[in-house]
């Protein structure tokens, strides 16, 4: 039967748990509380098959979610949160930047900005290490139903200042506005049956 819907694939606690580097591999990062299981589960057609939590720090592991375009989805856990466990920080300062440093078959990274804040130090601190690595990535400014229209491009003009050959986008998960494109480069559509088949060739 074909997969009419995104799955949650597997939970990884470290990289050997990973699953097999078969299917390209979006990645999701951003600062925690910034609302990156809404959005995921607004990008996926879902409303709970990524964990939403008022809470910082819930997305602990590397979680796998893989869709009928032949995509993988990745949620990373959350940076710049101080109130969890120092095994745990160390261990997530290792396992992020291993996975995006090291694994192949990962595409693009989106890094979710809170549109509500100036950009933070880990949110600069984040961006710095993605342009040192040379991935392709792209930020989605996240809460823009909580600000006002010239708020927001207030933040933005100063994000393109500092960040002048960085895409972004801004979106509200909440009123499901400005993911089209993210849904449309995932090959992602509201429809499951006009789904279309990811490959290297039809990026």
């Amino acid at each position: 039967m074909k997969q009419k819907s995104c799955i949650f694939l597997t939970s990884a606690p470290h990289p050997r748990a990973f699953p097999p580097a078969l299917h390209p591999e979006v990645a999701f990062w951003g600062r925690s509380n910034v609302g990156k299981s809404s959005v995921l589960n607004a990008v996926m057609g879902s409303k709970s098959l990524a964990r939403v939590s008022k809470t910082p720090g819930c997305t602990q592991n590397l979680n796998f979610y893989h869709c009928p375009s032949g995509i993988r989805l990745v949620d990373l856990p959350g940076y710049g949160y101080a109130k969890v466990p120092h095994n745990m920080q160390k261990r997530w300062s290792y396992l992020v930047p291993e996975y995006l440093t090291t694994r192949a078959p990962l595409w693009k990274i989106f890094i979710l900005i809170d549109s509500r804040h100036v950009l933070q130090p880990a949110d600069l601190e984040a961006l710095s290490f993605l342009q040192k690595l040379g991935r392709r990535y792209e930020v989605i400014f996240t809460k823009i139903d909580a600000i006002s229209a010239s708020l927001l491009n207030q933040r933005t003009s100063e994000f393109s200042t500092q960040f002048q050959k960085v895409p972004w986008i801004a979106a509200s998960a909440k009123e499901k506005r400005g993911l089209e494109s993210v849904r449309s480069f995932l090959g992602i559509s509201a429809n499951p049956r006009s789904e279309i088949l990811l490959t290297p060739d039809n990026p």
